[in-house]
């Protein structure tokens, strides 16, 4: 049998507790030696010519070992649920916190379904691995080892066949692992594949509606569920030949060692006790091996999910931490943001999404950049937030680069307003704190009030306990960007950025969102992203970008006055 040693280390701080399922395992073997023993001693008394009076002793203990091993199995089992709920726990913090360190950047590249399979799935494949089949590798070798020992002491060759069958039990997985790895691959990414599929169905489920598409999506969604179905019984296929290969090993082994012991005894060289003893004590040798052999592959599963799971956490993130690095103090913070000759491009070799970008935001400055869509102004925001480092030239907050400085220290520093506002599921309070987790109520409702939201939601029949549904989708969009702009008044930072924060709103909308949006660059270095030009016409400096590169710099006034420039075709346009 196969130990993984990266799934091992997982139990690193919970070794109490695979140690006492080990002596409980044992313990559970103990019982079943000892009523082996004793009704071995039972049945050569009674072909002795013995009363059965004289037995009562050995049903006693034999009985109170039945109860007693069913006392064992239960806290056995308590023990393995809370062994496997501690490794699945710690596994998903440190795959959370992985996650958080690989960045937007990795889930550009691999589908939601899929890590929430990895995540959800692949963890709890993971429990019975843990929580059975480790433990119960130490119970084996303790067990069977043990009694083999014994059984060698009653007779050589008896010990021999019996140590042929425990290996003949041991070797056959091992001659399967590549197969089963290979088949419980495929199933797994079949799998992965279904899960992908049905969470991009559940999200674009309005999308599929108004198209007409929801029976074509069924029927994609049915085929691969049928392909993973057919891959599930493939793997079953495989699992089950190698669990009768194992069995009749087993069943073999015991014969064998049983047939032999009774032509030993026919021959007079083996007591009527000991072919008794090698009777029971050749299924209680077993017995540990064949448990092992049913939970390595319930385990086994989780085996092949580790790879998944292993492979995740082994992925280097895009952003490199720095070690040891002071933080910037939000308290009395002052300086300028800098782009400094920045190139980047999202795919490295293709077309850079922004090329050469070189300005400097002074404190307490507003800054506007305006474009067409896909010229690189969303990009400055990614690498402002260090979602991505450039592949040229740095960013500098207060001159320092931001490859050298803690990421939740900036991060501290810099609000943000986006054009789609992600509402979690939970409460209107509990979404404004994601902004300041200890805040209390009376700084809430202030955040509220500056952003212009209050009055609604008092409103409200629960106020700032009502229920924002998943994704916010019990509000409109105007009601969710001015909850965005409450929580960036709530952070407070020195550094603000809304990127396209008021692009999709009705004028209404626009015109309350803007009275806040005024309050809150109040005071604050400002990059603003926009496409109207209601938004950025008072702001202190415009960049115009085209083509990925900065093209024009001015102040709205200037910009106009250069005549048929880029600025001027943009608000043409828009016109």
């Amino acid at each position: 049998m196969l130990i993984s040693k990266r799934l091992f280390a997982i139990t690193r701080g919970m070794r109490g507790s695979v140690v006492l399922k080990v002596v409980i395992g044992v313990l559970v073997t103990g019982t079943y030696i000892i009523q082996g023993v004793l009704t071995a001693m039972v049945l050569s008394r009674v072909f002795a010519g013995e009363a059965w009076e004289q037995f009562i002793v050995n049903f006693a203990v034999i009985l109170g070992m039945i109860l007693l091993r069913s006392v064992f199995n239960w806290f056995n089992e308590v023990q393995s649920k809370k062994l496997a709920g501690q490794a699945k726990e710690k596994l998903r913090y440190t795959m959370f916190e992985k996650l958080l360190t690989l960045g937007p950047g990795f889930l550009q590249n691999n589908r939601s379904g899929s890590i929430q399979s990895v995540f959800v799935d692949g963890v709890e494949a993971i429990g019975p691995y843990i929580s059975y089949y480790i433990p119960h590798c130490f119970v084996t070798l303790i067990s069977s080892l043990g009694i083999l020992a014994y059984v060698f002491y009653l007779h050589t060759m008896v010990g021999a066949i019996m140590l042929l069958g425990m290996i003949i039990v041991m070797v056959v997985p091992s001659l399967w692992i590549k197969v089963m790895r290979s088949t419980g691959m495929t199933s797994w990414e079949k799998r992965n594949h279904f899960n992908a599929q049905f969470l991009d169905a559940l999200q674009g489920m309005m999308t599929l509606k108004a198209f007409n598409a929801s029976e074509a999506k069924g029927k994609e969604l049915e085929n691969d569920s049928r392909e993973w179905y057919k891959s599930i019984m493939h793997n079953l296929a495989v699992s089950l030949l190698d669990s009768c290969l194992i069995g009749l090993g087993a069943a073999l082994g015991s014969a064998f060692s049983v047939g032999v012991a009774a032509y030993l005894f026919a021959l007079g060289q083996l007591s009527l006790t000991g072919m008794f003893l090698i009777l029971f004590l050749s299924v209680e040798c077993f017995r540990p091996m064949t448990d092992l052999v049913k939970y390595w592959h319930v385990g086994f599963r989780g085996l092949t999910a580790a790879d998944k799971i292993f492979v995740f956490l082994d992925t280097r993130p895009q952003i490199a931490e720095p070690e040891d690095a002071p933080p910037l103090a939000k308290a009395g913070f002052h300086g300028d943001v800098v782009f400094d000759k920045v190139t980047f491009g999202y795919n490295q070799g293709t077309r850079p999404a922004l090329a050469k970008a070189t300005f400097t935001i002074s404190q307490g400055e507003k800054v506007a950049v305006v474009g067409k869509s896909g010229a690189g102004k969303s990009t400055l925001v990614n690498l402002l937030l260090r979602f991505f480092d450039p592949q040229e030239g740095s960013v500098r907050i207060s001159g320092r680069d931001l490859k050298t400085v803690p990421s939740r220290s900036f991060h501290e520093l810099i609000s943000v307003v986006w054009q789609d506002t992600y509402l979690f599921h939970g409460t209107i309070a509990e979404n404004l704190r994601i902004a300041k987790p200890g805040a209390g109520h009376e700084e809430i409702e202030k955040a509220a009030k500056l952003a212009n939201i209050h009055d609604f939601i008092v409103s409200l029949p629960e106020g700032y306990a009502t229920q924002v549904g998943e994704r916010g989708v019990r509000f409109s969009g105007g009601e969710r960007q001015r909850i965005a702009v409450a929580r960036a008044f709530l952070k407070d930072a020195p550094i603000l950025v809304l990127d396209e924060a008021t692009s999709s709103l009705d004028a209404e909308n626009e015109a309350a969102i803007q009275q806040g949006l005024q309050h809150l660059m109040e005071n604050r270095t400002v990059l603003i992203i926009a496409h109207r030009f209601s938004t950025i016409r008072e702001a202190d400096r415009i960049i115009v970008l085209e083509d990925h590169k900065i093209v024009q710099t001015g102040t709205h006034d200037e910009l106009m006055a250069k005549g048929k420039g880029q600025y001027a075709q943009l608000l043409t346009a828009q016109l």
